[in-house]
């Protein structure tokens, strides 16, 4: 069952055994840091690794430090979660800032080449060997004094940072560019990125509330990126009048935020979502991805197969997620986004399959239960229409339209009984066709 992290940093009694037992052995901040990261990095002492897959659904959406020590396996951010937690419980005593620590969101690594990545930062006052601190923060000025600010760090003097990359398995990486989160930014960061999982996952319900979330804690740029976040989950829902109120309330927090920093922002080429799309699928062919046998090859599809349905080609969005059903009959995802390319082909009946194979997974999908509704009320089969409106209501009473379609269906399941309705004006009154 989907749910929302309380606590995303949080750790066991487990993790604190560990930490604390594994800082016995050391005597400085610097060796103790170096220590967690040989133990949390990629296939390292505690046997984690690196595993992303955006069609394996997370119950947090994004996975917590507590999940990653259980399951034994994240992503870069999760990885990252997981160490931070552990430096925390080791209670470094030289650390400041947030516990002594923070993100790194990493745009361009040490390779030179564009990423979407992150790693963790350590700060650490006194002996750190020269060749593992970061050199921007050392030569560097006014990085350094931002990122000192960011991090809420006063006393400077001999404080070093270094970047810990539990993925590219680096101690002291050196990327070229890179912004520092502290906790407030780390927090916001965590939950829009759990919204966005609930999204691809068609848990548009679960992501609002992550998203509202994340508002508690995000501020300038992130604030605009949630808010044209949560704008595009309610355009996906057809919510159109709430999906423009939160793109404007995005587009008025990053002209603040621009106007606050008095920065130029660098233009990028526009891409459509067809030249995405098509470069996708490319890619996907070049990687001999077309009937994926990976998590890997699943995600490709995934990613295909939604860009095809947002840009209305349904056949092959259909397609793609077939792909992904051949390799993973239950995967949730690919169930729910393949009853939405069918529920706009007017194919119901396909619909109703998919989402059936979505409740079975996940009961408290209440997305899926409205259009389950929906999909039984364009059958005509009112009293499971009527069930799973109810469903939906029992698990977000103020879903959009469910309470209206329940009393719709009452209404037909009443009109069919006397021998007065009739399939013209069930198509006109049925709000549900709004809900493109």
């Amino acid at each position: 069952m989907a749910s929302i992290a309380d606590d995303p940093f949080g750790s066991s009694p487990d993790m604190k055994k560990y930490a604390q037992g594994l800082r016995s052995g050391y005597k400085s901040e610097f060796e103790m840091a170096r220590a967690l990261f040989d133990a949390v990095k990629d296939d390292g002492k505690l046997g984690i690794k690196y595993s992303y897959s955006s069609v394996e659904p997370r119950e947090h959406g994004t996975k917590t430090a507590l999940d990653v020590w259980k399951d034994k396996s994240g992503d870069c951010d999760e990885l990252t979660g997981l160490y931070n937690a552990l430096v925390k419980l080791a209670g470094m005593k030289g650390a400041q800032g947030f516990a002594g620590i923070g993100y790194a969101n990493v745009d361009i690594d040490y390779r030179g080449e564009e990423v979407g990545h992150m790693c963790a930062v350590v700060f650490i006052k006194g002996d750190v060997p020269e060749k593992f601190r970061y050199k921007d923060f050392e030569g560097n000025k006014k990085f350094r004094e931002s990122t000192l600010k960011t991090a809420g760090i006063a006393d400077s003097k001999d404080m070093h940072m270094v970047l810990v990359d539990l993925t590219y398995e680096q101690f002291g990486a050196q990327h070229k560019k890179i912004s520092v989160l502290n906790e407030k930014e780390a927090l916001a960061f965590y939950y829009w990125q759990a919204g966005t999982g609930f999204k691809a996952g068609g848990r548009a319900q679960v992501a609002e509330k992550c998203f509202e979330k994340a508002l508690d804690y995000a501020k300038g740029s992130a604030r605009a990126q949630v808010y044209m976040s949560e704008g595009n989950n309610y355009a996906e829902r057809g919510m159109a009048y709430r999906a423009i109120g939160k793109t404007l309330e995005g587009v008025a927090s990053g002209l603040a935020h621009r106007n606050d920093m008095k920065y130029e922002q660098k233009v990028q080429p526009k891409v459509t979502l067809e030249q995405d799309s098509k470069n996708t699928e490319k890619r996907i062919k070049k990687w001999n991805y077309l009937a994926p046998k990976t998590d890997g090859g699943a995600a490709a599809c995934m990613k295909l197969g939604r860009k095809y349905l947002i840009t209305k080609k349904y056949d092959k969005a259909l397609d793609y997620f077939e792909r992904v059903l051949g390799f993973d009959s239950k995967n949730m995802p690919a169930n729910y986004f393949a009853a939405m390319a069918c529920k706009e082909k007017e194919d119901y009946g396909g619909a109703i399959g998919h989402l059936k194979k979505v409740v079975a997974v996940d009961d408290s999908h209440a997305d899926a239960h409205y259009w389950l509704g929906v999909s039984y009320l364009k059958t005509r089969e009112y009293g499971n229409a009527a069930r799973e409106f109810e469903k939906t209501l029992k698990l977000a009473p103020d879903y959009p339209y469910a309470k209206y379609n329940l009393t719709l269906v009452k209404m037909y399941d009443k009109a069919r009984d006397s021998g007065k309705i009739i399939a013209e004006s069930a198509k006109h009154m049925d709000p549900s066709v709004l809900m493109r």
